[in-house]
């Protein structure tokens, strides 16, 4: 993938970015969720 972006080949990157993209999306929300959980348990 390195080669491709060297090279100059940016529309062959697109579908990496967005799978990778799409994973950093969903890790970053759980990641909301899990915080303000904990968060909300934590004043009872």
């Amino acid at each position: 993938m390195a080669q491709l972006a060297v090279a100059g080949e940016y529309a062959e990157l697109l579908p990496h970015l967005a799978i990778v993209l799409s994973y950093s999306i969903v890790i970053y929300t759980i990641a909301v969720v899990a915080f303000r959980y904990k968060m909300s348990g934590d004043k009872a």
